[in-house]
C-alpha cells in the first residue's frame, strides 16, 4: 500500500482554534477473481488533526485509474471535505458521473 499526499487544507473551528486537513490517494493491490493477476487500485484518505487528535476517513477501490483517482481527490480537497463526509461525497460523485473510471 502507497499513499500519494496530495495537500492539505485548513478549516477553522470554534474558539480559534484551526484543523489541518490532508488528502492522500491510497494504491493498493487487488487479485483478480479467478486468476493469479493483480491490478492495482485507488482509494481516497482524508485525515483531520486537530492539534489533539486525528480523525481518518476512507473509501477503498475508488478507481483503477491514478489520475482520475488523483483529479477526484483534488476536488474533494478545495472543497474541504471533512472524513466524516468522504463516503457521502465519494458516492454522490458516482451518481453524477454514473461511472468510476
Amino acid at each position: 500500500m502507497e499513499r500519494l499526499y496530495i495537500g492539505e487544507e485548513y478549516l477553522a473551528l470554534e474558539n480559534k482554534r484551526v484543523a489541518t486537513l490532508r488528502y492522500f490517494v491510497v494504491e493498493q493491490s487487488k487479485s483478480v477473481e479467478d486468476s493469479k493477476e493483480w491490478i492495482s487500485t485507488y482509494g481516497l484518505e482524508v485525515e483531520k488533526w486537530n492539534g489533539k487528535n486525528v480523525e481518518s476517513g476512507f473509501v477503498s477501490d475508488v478507481t483503477t485509474n491514478k489520475e482520475y483517482a488523483v483529479d477526484i481527490m483534488d476536488c474533494i480537497r478545495k472543497n474541504k471535505v471533512t472524513p466524516i463526509h468522504l463516503k457521502d461525497i465519494v458516492v454522490d460523485m458516482k451518481k453524477k458521473s454514473n461511472v468510476y473510471r
